[in-house]
């Protein structure tokens, strides 16, 4: 009788600690997300080969607007020998992951991060040749300048090559000299900022045929289907790629006008290396298919000029809407027989 008296004041006891004490439940925190994003490197779209891309910086943004500003960052965070970054503790929203580059333009895409997921994931692919426009990949253009899209980090480069007592479309001798032509910042809706930067001056590549710096910034200005390369600043050079030089002809102090429409008449073909049918013409006019560097060249448009009456030299400047300026030749420089110019490498 004892023991069943224990035990039932045991069972009461229970019952009335439990009435007096409540179990307390603490609630989760706010659930919060992980984002890894993988930066790499592809040969084409179909990326068969993917190359991982190590300390690009990667920033997250709550907008694309922020984003496209640099504004309101959220956080950043280099990219690892493996081309990944991991963020933790994010919240589980939508995010705008940008990337800007030298050589593949400006990625800037969205990404929303799953409360259910243990990880999300964003890959950011950047292809040789192509570049980002502030966005994913059907904004893609290529790396070289285009004058039909023209893109805020594009580049160009060059080869001189020069021909001595040889007047001719065919280089004889490639030099050493490189010469880079990049967009670098976009001025208004027609107009960019260019600059022009050679690793050496010699031969012909100093005052007054050519402009005889280092390094000299342009504005290309696109109106009217015609490209204008116009003075930047109090100070103008001219031109390397399209062979302008302030000091030499009167004409070309201010700048020189290019079209971007290509003409049926005054057409050359520079396969043949009939230089003679550049005479007696000046202005604009076409050049048949061209292969250079094992690149072929279509649509190409020529302008024209020539100061041989002047003790000068003829300038032929080869390009296309697509490509840019795909060569830049020199004859006759100062009564000389002689070639010299630039060769459009990519």
């Amino acid at each position: 009788m004892k023991k069943v008296i224990t035990l039932f004041s045991l069972i009461f006891l229970l019952a009335s600690c439990a009435e007096e004490d409540p179990i307390i439940r603490i609630e989760p925190e706010d659930d919060k997300c992980n984002l890894e994003v993988f930066v790499y490197q592809c040969s084409s779209l179909q990326c068969q080969n993917q190359l991982p891309l190590f300390q690009y910086n990667i920033e997250l943004y709550p907008s694309y607007e922020e984003a496209l500003s640099g504004s309101n960052l959220i956080r950043s965070q280099g990219s690892n020998s493996e081309g990944k970054a991991l963020f933790s503790g994010l919240d589980c929203e939508v995010v705008f992951v940008r990337v800007e580059t030298e050589n593949f333009g400006t990625y800037i895409a969205n990404e929303s991060l799953a409360a259910n997921a243990t990880l999300n994931y964003h890959d950011i692919r950047f292809i040789n040749g192509l570049v980002y426009n502030d966005g994913e990949i059907s904004s893609l253009k290529q790396n070289h300048i285009s004058l039909s899209a023209p893109v805020v980090g594009q580049v160009s480069k060059y080869i001189y090559h020069k021909n001595y007592d040889h007047i001719s479309f065919t280089p004889l001798e490639y030099t050493d000299v490189q010469l880079e032509v990049r967009i670098i910042d976009q001025i208004s809706e027609n107009r960019f900022l260019v600059e022009e930067k050679i690793d050496s001056l010699v031969d012909f590549l100093t005052i007054p045929l050519y402009p005889g710096v280092l390094s000299l910034t342009n504005v290309w200005r696109f109106e009217n289907d015609s490209l204008f390369v116009e003075p930047y600043g109090n100070e103008y050079y001219g031109s390397y790629v399209w062979n302008l030089a302030n000091d030499w002809i009167q004409g070309e102090e201010n700048g020189w006008g290019f079209s971007l429409k290509r003409p049926a008449i005054n057409g050359i073909d520079m396969s043949t290396d009939e230089v003679y049918d550049l005479d007696g013409w000046w202005g604009t006019g076409f050049a048949s298919e061209y292969t250079l560097f094992g690149q072929v060249y279509t649509d190409l448009i020529t302008d024209k000029i020539s100061y041989i009456g002047w003790d000068g030299p003829l300038k032929l400047r080869v390009y296309n809407n697509e490509d840019g300026l795909v060569r830049s030749l020199d004859f006759f420089s100062g009564g000389s027989v002689t070639t010299h110019g630039f060769d459009l490498v990519r």
